[in-house]
């Protein structure tokens, strides 16, 4: 249609266009301070245009759609940084609360303390026989005990302080989820084809971005206009109108499902860094001073409070102070009971790698445990890759191997009957005389020999007198319990016993017992020299997790501890009461040595005279148990002649409220000395300190209770005992710079040095990130400028298009008027 009326409707669409417009730049203008508000304009179309047969007529302006001024790929640049940025900044306010505890201030400091310390040991070696060097020592001991117990409280209170950060972070991004999900369904039930809901999708965008402060996320569009937001692992937070929030439970973050049924569902998720957002950095300092993991703040304070511990005790208890001991004496250090765990690596599986990451103990990655491929039906190789990795772990868990040695096939081809064959195994005499049917068949050999061999250890075993016991058995190889067919197999019959195992002394020629090359060696358990088994001793609980299934578990012939949960790839074992008190009960318990070690007790008259000319040397060779080490120091003294009844000794080891207990009778007294077994140290006999952490760590009360038994000196070679000796005091005091002291966690070096380095770890870390974060700051504002320039809005620019507008809108009102006085003139010719 042409004429004044089509006129009039070109003009009336642009007066509403420009009106509309102006309400878009007015909408702008409102919004100037709107934190996250994107600039929208109005986009318009020339209308459809007329063929009027002298040509196209134009059909004025049509509105298109409102816009909003939008870059996604700057959104996806302000989500990251914004990540970034709140991660730094987490772990720079949680640093601030961690470093004061490891302030090295003149007067404040640990170092300080340790010096005065050792100091005071110097001291002490100058004048041991006087009360006050020895309060002096003891003094500065409880200043040391006590700062780092205050060092280890005020971690697990920072640790807690930081925990409430995460829970309140955590309920902030629940919420947000949940807005997420509702805007999610506000957009697609609001928008068309041509209408975008341009201020939720900026509500949406700004709930983003607060979300990505927080966690590491990522988002995308879909097809129904609304977000899926994933956690970098993948993990969904909001799909659609659907959200799923993520919980802070037992000090681990959980990503949390609620199924239709109402079912809860939840898996862990990484810590640290790696899941971004001020979460992340809060994590991370968190791990830093979570207990239990070696390497990290709070792990290496405990490494040197146990390290000074353990050092400290191997000296003290092989001293003696200026009195011996004539009440009972107390282990200072109790061993809890220990859960004892078995799994027969599986042979079929022997070959394959296990990847590191694959295996976590109470949260702590295991490293990669390599396969080998079996030995006779044995998986040994791969049975010592896997306790070398879980010890390296140092998760509270200890995995053995147990030892057990086998030859090749027996030959009875050059043998007649009546031939005595001897031998001995870990000393105990075996004699065997060959019978007619040996020689007709090697498993009838092997079997007679195996026979023998049982029959001498349990002979020696039942002699009281006889010790140590020797825990050996013998078998028959099969080709699939880990030695050829018709071979001798010798084993330790206890789960995850090392002690070596030696046959010696045969009087004929080795290869006759297929021992060719095991006569004469002693031999622990190695890479060859195994049952194939692991064995896991921990006196915590502990959860063994690998994986979604049992797979890595049943490689490992872990996957039927847990019989309860089936399939999970996972088990959680607590010791209880009835679990058997063993010497890795203590917690210094792996410091054993039982092989050949072994500690001298000195008896004396209550006068004050010797009892026995010469030291009771007690062998710790074999102990497993708790029961094992009593009754090797009971019958040590017992052989020694320190009894008066042939049964009872004079002094009396026993094992009670989880610590030894050695009682002299009433007319005697002991004191100690070379200790090489460690034993003395790990059941806190006669040691200076009790404890193994910075948490933990004590003056033992029998030091405490009695300077007399600090141990300052030694017992002399023929007995005696001086008060004016200085020889422990020394040794002692030359612990301090002792460079070579090993900590847990595989790092080595002096007490200081240790220290030193974790303090400068710390100071380096912060002062990393405090760059970091003005860094990323001055990124984010660049970036953030970036995104103004594009979506944010300029008032200047604003106003120059209000102009604009205002100069059609007034033009199209007069193209009315002039249309308008058009008809007028043309209704006015027809009347």
């Amino acid at each position: 249609m042409t004429g004044i009326s089509h006129a009039l409707n070109i003009a009336k669409q642009a007066l509403l266009t420009h009106q509309l417009a102006m309400q878009v730049t007015a909408h702008n203008v409102a919004n100037v301070n709107t934190p996250g508000f994107s600039r929208q304009s109005v986009s318009v179309e020339a209308r459809q245009s007329v063929n009027i047969g002298t040509g196209i007529l134009g059909g004025g302006v049509l509105v298109g759609t409102i816009t909003r001024n939008y870059d996604q790929f700057m959104l996806e640049r302000i989500s990251h940084q914004s990540s970034l940025l709140g991660n730094l900044q987490a772990q720079q306010q949680s640093l601030r609360v961690a470093e004061p505890i490891f302030n090295e201030a003149r007067g404040l400091a640990l170092n300080d303390l340790m010096n005065q310390f050792w100091n005071s040991w110097q001291d002490l070696s100058a004048s041991p026989e006087t009360m006050a060097s020895r309060q002096s020592l003891l003094q500065h001991g409880h200043m040391l005990v006590d700062h780092l117990g205050t060092m280890n409280s005020e971690i697990i209170r920072a640790r807690s302080d930081i925990g409430v950060s995460i829970n309140s972070a955590i309920d902030d991004v629940n919420s947000l989820t949940k807005q997420i999900a509702a805007l999610n369904a506000q957009i697609s039930a609001a928008e068309t084809a041509k209408a975008q809901a341009n201020d939720l999708r900026d509500s949406r965008d700004n709930l983003v971005k607060e979300l990505s402060q927080l966690l590491d996320v990522s988002h995308f569009a879909g097809g129904d206009r609304g977000y899926t937001v994933l956690l970098a692992n993948g993990h969904p937070l909001v799909a659609d109108q659907k959200s799923w929030q993520v919980d802070w439970v037992n000090e681990q973050l959980r990503w949390v499902n609620i199924d239709v049924g109402g079912q809860k569902m939840s898996s862990p998720l990484k810590t640290g860094v790696n899941l971004g957002g001020k979460i992340g950095g809060w994590l991370a300092t968190h791990g830093e001073l979570t207990a239990g993991n070696p390497t990290n703040y709070a792990g290496r304070l405990d490494a040197l409070a146990n390290a000074m511990i353990r050092e400290l005790n191997q000296v003290h208890s092989r001293g003696v102070g200026t009195v011996r001991f004539s009440g009972q004496l107390v282990g200072g250090d109790p061993a809890v009971p220990t859960a004892v765990t078995t799994g027969r690596v599986d042979p079929l599986t022997a070959a394959q790698t296990i990847p590191a990451g694959t295996i976590t103990i109470n949260g702590l990655s295991i490293g990669e445990i390599r396969g080998g491929g079996p030995i006779h039906g044995r998986a040994t190789t791969k049975a010592a890759h896997t306790t070398m990795a879980i010890n390296q772990a140092e998760a509270g868990v200890r995995a053995r191997l147990t030892t057990q040695v086998a030859g090749a096939s027996v030959d009875a081809a050059s043998l007649a009957g009546g031939v005595r064959i001897s031998f001995t195994v870990n000393r105990v005499r075996v004699d065997y005389i060959v019978q007619a049917p040996d020689l007709v068949n090697n498993s009838t050999f092997a079997a007679s020999l195996v026979t023998a061999i049982n029959a001498a250890l349990v002979t020696h075993n039942a002699n009281p007198a006889n010790i140590p016991k020797v825990t050996i058995e013998a078998m028959r190889g099969d080709g699939g319990n880990g030695g050829a067919p018709n071979s001798l197999i010798l084993r330790n019959t206890n789960a995850g016993d090392e002690s070596s195992i030696t046959i010696d002394n045969l009087n004929l020629a080795p290869s006759i017992l297929g021992l060719g090359s095991i006569v004469g060696q002693t031999i622990r358990a190695n890479s060859q020299h195994n049952t194939g088994e692991i064995t896991l001793f921990a006196g915590q609980p502990y959860t063994f997790a690998a994986g979604v299934n049992d797979n890595t578990l049943a490689q490992l012939g872990l996957h039927t501890v847990d019989l309860a949960s089936p399939g999970d790839g996972r088990f959680t074992v607590v010791p209880t009461a009835a679990d058997s008190p063993l010497v890795l009960g203590y917690q210094h318990g792996r410091h054993l040595n039982n092989e050949n070690g072994s500690f001298d007790i000195w008896l004396y008259n209550d006068n004050g005279s010797l009892a026995l000319a010469q030291p009771v040397t007690v062998s710790l060779e074999r102990v497993y148990s708790l029961n094992d080490a009593v009754r090797a120091i009971n019958q040590a003294i017992v052989n020694a002649g320190g009894t008066a009844d042939g049964t009872t000794p004079w002094v009396q080891a026993t094992f009670s409220d989880n610590r030894i207990h050695l009682t002299p009778t009433a007319n005697h007294q002991f004191a100690f000395a070379d200790d090489s077994s460690n034993f003395l140290q790990i059941a806190g006999l006669n040691t200076f300190f009790t404890g193994h952490s910075a948490g933990t760590i004590g003056i033992n009360q029998t030091v405490g209770q009695n300077l007399e038994h600090l141990a300052a000196g030694r017992v002399q070679a023929n007995g005696q005992i001086f008060s004016g000796d200085n020889t422990n005091a020394l040794a002692i005091s030359g612990l301090q710079h002792k460079n070579d002291i090993s900590f847990v966690g595989g790092q080595s070096g002096s007490f200081n040095d240790f220290y030193n380095s974790l303090v400068s770890d710390i100071g380096n870390r912060s002062r990393t990130i405090s760059r970091s974060v003005e860094f990323n700051t001055l990124m984010s504002n660049q970036i953030n400028e970036m995104r103004d320039s594009i979506s944010g809005v300029s008032l200047d620019e604003e106003m120059v298009n209000l102009i604009k507008l205002q100069h059609a809108f007034t033009a199209a009102a007069r193209l009315i008027a002039k249309s308008d006085e058009m008809m007028v003139t043309l209704l006015n010719t027809l009347r």
